[in-house]
Parts: C-alpha cells; sequence; structure tokens
C-alpha cells in the first residue's frame, strides 16, 4: 500500500514527487525488505520488555531481571542462524519472487507486485544486523545504566527471593547496602532511625527467609500495614524502596486519563486547568465523599472570569425605605422593579360584586 501510494504522487509534478521518488527507490529493494522484516524479530524482544514495564505489581529488583532477558534475546539474534520473521521473509521470498522480471508478489493472495531494484539474496545484512543490535543493546544499557549503580541497585538486598539459604550466609548478606542506603537518605532520617534501621535488618532477614514463596510487594504491604514496632526503623527505608516506581502503569493511567479530560471540544483547555483536573481525577476524594459547598464558593467567589447567576432581591425594612420620604420613594420604586422583575405576573381574578359586599 505504502509503495503504490508513493508511486501515484511520484507520477506528479513538484517538489513532493521528487521526495516520493527518492523515498521509493529507497524502500523498493531487497536490503530494506529483509531489514523490515529483521526488525519485526527486534521490536518482539523490546515489546516483551516493555510490556513487563507497565505491570502494576512490578518490584524494582524485578527490572534488572527483565532487562537481563531482554539483552540475552538480543545478543541470539547476532548468531549466523536467521531469526524467526526474517527466516519466514526468506522462505516466502524464494516462491514469490521472480528473478527475470525482478517482481515480488505480497499482499493477499500475492495479489500486489513490487518492482524490486536488486535481488535481497545476493547481499550479506549480517554485519548490518550485528552492528544495529550492538547499538540497540548499548542504548537499553544506557537508559537504565542507574539501576547498576548505587542507590537503586542497594535495595536488591530487599528481594527475599534472593536470600541466601544457609543461616551463616545470610548473616552478613546486605549489611553494607543497607548501611550505604542509610548514609545516602540521612537527611531524610532520624538519628534512632539510623541506628536502629543497621540493627532492625537481621531481624527483617530472619523474618523474610521465611516468606520466600511471596512477592516481595505483597510481602513489605503486608508488614507496612501491620506497623510492627520492633522494625519501624528499618521498615523506613523499605518506605523509600516503594516510592521509587519502576513501572509506567502510572504514567499510562495519567494519559489515558488526559486524553479523556482534554477532547476535541476542549481543545482552548489552559495547561493548568488540564493539570487541576487530573490531580482531582488521581487524588481526589470518591464522588459520595464530596461536599460542594466549598467547591461552589470557590467558583463563585474566586474565579478569574465572571460569573452570571441570579441575583437575591434585596429586602430593605420599611422604616429604612420611610425614613425620608423622597428618598424612601426613589427605593421603594426599585425595589417593586426589583419584584416584578424576578417574580413571575399574578393572574387576574374574576370576582363577583355581591360576594366582595
Amino acid at each position: 500500500m505504502t509503495v503504490t501510494h508513493l508511486e501515484q504522487v511520484s507520477s506528479g509534478k513538484g517538489e513532493d514527487a521528487a521526495k516520493a521518488k527518492g523515498i521509493l527507490k529507497q524502500i523498493t529493494t531487497g536490503k530494506f525488505a529483509r531489514f523490515l522484516y529483521f526488525l519485526l524479530d527486534v521490536t518482539a524482544v523490546l515489546k516483551e520488555l516493555s510490556e513487563s514495564f507497565q505491570r502494576a505489581d512490578l518490584f524494582i529488583t524485578d527490572v534488572a531481571r527483565k532487562l537481563d532477558t531482554a539483552i540475552t534475546n538480543l545478543e541470539l539474534l547476532k548468531d549466523d542462524k536467521p531469526p524467526t520473521e526474517l527466516s519466514k521473509f526468506q522462505t516466502k521470498f524464494k516462491s514469490s519472487y521472480d528473478e527475470e522480471k525482478k517482481i515480488l508478489l505480497n499482499g493477499k493472495n500475492n495479489s500486489q507486485e513490487v518492482s524490486l531494484k536488486d535481488n535481497s539474496q545476493s547481499t550479506d545484512l549480517r554485519e548490518l544486523f550485528s552492528r544495529f543490535l550492538t547499538d540497540t543493546i548499548n542504548y537499553v544499557v544506557k537508559r537504565f545504566a542507574s539501576l547498576s549503580s548505587p542507590p537503586l541497585s542497594d535495595f536488591t538486598v530487599f528481594d527475599c527471593r534472593n536470600f541466601p539459604v544457609q543461616r551463616g550466609e545470610r548473616a552478613g548478606y546486605g549489611n553494607e547496602e543497607v548501611q550505604r542506603l542509610v548514609d545516602c537518605f540521612a537527611p531524610l532520617l532520624s538519628q534512632d532511625e539510623k541506628d536502629g534501621a543497621v540493627k532492625e535488618w537481621q531481624e527483617l532477614k530472619s523474618f523474610l527467609a521465611t516468606q520466600r514463596a511471596l512477592k516481595p510487594n505483597d510481602e513489605y504491604a503486608s508488614l507496612l500495614a501491620h506497623n510492627q514496632n520492633d522494625q519501624n526503623n528499618i521498615l523506613v527505608l523499605v518506605k523509600l524502596m516503594i516510592t521509587i516506581s519502576p513501572t509506567t502503569a502510572t504514567c499510562e493511567r495519567s494519559f489515558s486519563a488526559m486524553n479523556r479530560l482534554k477532547t476535541v471540544l476542549k481543545t482552548r483547555m489552559q495547561q493548568e486547568t488540564l493539570s487541576n483536573l487530573l490531580r482531582v481525577k488521581d487524588h481526589g476524594t470518591v464522588l459520595k465523599e464530596l461536599d460542594p459547598d466549598s467547591a461552589i464558593d470557590q467558583w463563585l467567589l474566586k474565579a478569574k472570569t465572571k460569573h452570571h447567576i441570579l441575583p437575591k432581591p434585596n429586602v430593605t425594612s420599611s422604616s429604612a425605605i420611610h425614613s425620608d420620604t423622597n428618598d424612601g420613594r426613589e427605593v421603594e420604586q426599585e425595589q417593586q422593579e426589583d419584584d416584578n422583575m424576578l417574580l413571575p405576573p399574578l393572574p387576574r381574578l374574576v370576582v363577583d360584586e355581591e360576594e366582595i359586599k
């Protein structure tokens, strides 16, 4: 479809036609087609890594494990054996390519013809693939380099799945990392928390060593909910660890909420208004518990723009109206006009004169 569109544009005149011819010349080659199928294998690995980051129950130590798995799978694509999608393309290419006419049949039921400039089988792209994979791996490592250096790397000792089985090995496990975390977050800790965190670490390890079957997020959520007094100081570091969110699930939900709030019918919405609405959406109270009075007062009295509301009638006492004859007549006349504007006219009543007598 892309090739067909570019062929139609290139048949015209002007700057767009010249650009279309240049693009068409590059994409109608066997080298480009093979590289597209190779990218399908690369993006499949990156897609799995991206989806793992969107899980709400992702623990901070799981990120390093997911990264290591993704890098290993990218390294496997460097082997001489063609990747899955590229192997499918090469098999299909042999039966769909006309060597004499240099035409590749593709599309549904091979109903479309694409003229290739060269034979894609004659060009060895393994060096290009290897260089591309190396650059991709280096970028991923650089992008998440902070996870392999303190203080984030020190939080891995809180993963009970990594605890040594032997009690003697477990005694010294994580002591240096906990001390570094205490020193790193010293401005946020009291002196009692600094001293108690290192001492309580041994007791926390003994407790978590028996909880290997549970997920770290569930285990620490239970500990924080019960708020055990004998582990309050070390749990401060746990709270700091939980606030460092390794998942993008919250960001994804925020983007979805933003799309629902700022639609095509609200293009003039200011950034400040959008931020306030998103803050209410994420951190606001439940609708059943909301007291609207304060919000209404804020909207009426402190808004930057004027709001048109139904005015209340000014009730004036009779003594104030008749204190001065001239002023009283004017005030009484204005009051009567206001009442006539606010109240609907009364219906005319037909009464028998005999009943009045």
